[in-house]
């Protein structure tokens, strides 16, 4: 969800002429390492299915009973498609991605 805003915003920001995946692509990096990523867990929605840590479990911690404890988490540069995936494998939709 949060690449294809960054893609729509991506597309009118890159420079007039080819707009190709390649340059969306290497402008949502360049704006998303400028800005940096943090991970937030809704620990109330969070039911322990784990499907975070299924996708980066670097990124995606969990607790002794299986939940996660990925709040606050930076995301480090070139690991931001992982987070997303973490993101969107959540059934609960209990983790998204900010701004940090």
């Amino acid at each position: 969800m949060l690449l294809q805003r960054l893609s729509r915003r991506a597309t009118k920001n890159v420079s007039i002429g080819a707009v190709n995946d390649r340059k969306i692509h290497e402008w949502i990096l360049t704006n998303v390492l400028e800005i940096g990523m943090k991970i937030n867990v809704d620990r109330a929605r969070c039911t322990g299915h784990a499907m975070c840590f299924a996708q980066a479990p670097e990124l995606f911690p969990l607790d002794d009973e299986g939940f996660s404890i990925a709040d606050g988490t930076i995301v480090p540069p070139g690991q931001e498609e992982r987070a997303q995936r973490g993101v969107d494998a959540c059934p609960e939709r209990a983790i998204h991605l900010s701004n940090s």
